[in-house]
């Protein structure tokens, strides 16, 4: 079989995160939400996979990634198993960009080329004073870094985008000699947003039921449906469903009514597919799905988009180190 191509893969590596934000992509809002995916445990399907897709970028996503103790190996070990083509990535709030500091040039020599995007999720002080501040070093030290190797002394920072209240910059090791390393800076609170589910907690639902008629136009304005996600061995369709059934676990409600079909009926792709069901998979991957009635982008449930993002540190967070 030759290897799937497509444009994202996400790989959520934690669920727990130390915001508490509004409409989450991936339901870490919930206070309850936590749990570490083990790295020594995954690399069997980790390996599985990169035989069988081609993506054009892999994003280390939670949660907050960089609260994962092995976050630095998940790294390491994602550009070992996949190899120098597809971009590696992490999405971080920016809370915790002193481990990317720290780790420096184990995460930025031009073996592993990790590429950060900072999702700022709130204009709130002093958080996003802090992001702003921390970002701006770590962009300045993986520049000194990378100007002190051998050739690389006409490094220079190129800006790509500056549209859509992103900042997005690629290190080019000579003036326009691109490399796979980007550093993306992005007011996400400023863009329109739509949370995917209705409630919180135990009063968590979907905001139609699985066989409305809905899912076509919610698919049509869906910020997620390029982003197959890979969850602890299998392959989900989007974020907010690859983590959909941890979710209702946690809270004991995936036996309600209105969850059953989202989980009962809808197909992930389980690791060990054979090469036609990983084929016949991906050919409706970008297509509507029923499990797509759960986000509300439209119809007359809508949740609504150009929401406001709240962000909350999440009451007594503690940080642990293991």
């Amino acid at each position: 079989m030759e290897r799937i191509n497509f444009k994202h893969l996400d790989i959520p590596i934690i669920r727990s995160c130390n915001l508490d934000c509004f409409g989450c992509l991936t339901h870490s809002n919930h206070k309850n939400i936590k749990g570490l995916v083990n790295l020594d445990e995954s690399i069997e399907w980790l390996e599985f996979w990169s035989k069988k897709l081609d993506p054009n970028s892999i994003t280390i996503f939670g949660g907050e990634p960089l609260l994962h103790p092995d976050f630095v190996r998940w790294a390491r070990e994602l550009r070992r198993i996949w190899g120098p083509r597809p971009q590696i990535k992490v999405n971080t709030n920016g809370y915790y960009l002193d481990k990317l500091i720290d780790n420096l040039e184990e995460l930025f020599n031009p073996d592993i080329d990790l590429s950060v995007v900072i999702s700022i999720q709130t204009g709130a002080e002093p958080y996003r004073s802090t992001v702003k501040e921390k970002s701006a070093i770590l962009k300045d030290k993986i520049f000194e870094y990378r100007k002190s190797l051998k050739g690389w002394e006409n490094a220079q920072w190129a800006l790509w985008d500056d549209t859509w209240e992103k900042f997005w910059y690629n290190l080019e090791w000579a003036p326009g000699r691109a490399s796979n390393l980007n550093f993306v800076v992005c007011e996400m609170h400023k863009l329109a947003w739509c949370t995917h589910y209705t409630g919180y907690g135990e009063t968590m639902r979907p905001v139609y039921d699985y066989n409305d008629i809905h899912f076509e136009e919610n698919h049509k304005h869906c910020q997620a449906r390029y982003f197959v996600t890979l969850y602890k061995g299998d392959i989900y369709k989007c974020p907010p469903i690859g983590v959909l059934e941890h979710t209702l676990d946690t809270f004991n409600i995936s036996d309600k009514e209105e969850w059953k079909p989202y989980i009962s009926e809808y197909n992930k792709l389980a690791v060990y597919s054979s090469d036609s069901e990983i084929s016949n998979w991906f050919n409706v991957q970008d297509t509507p799905e029923k499990v797509c009635n759960m986000c509300g982008f439209s119809g007359p449930n809508a949740v609504g988009q150009n929401l406001e993002r709240s962000h909350y540190l999440k009451l007594n967070w503690k940080v642990k180190s293991s």
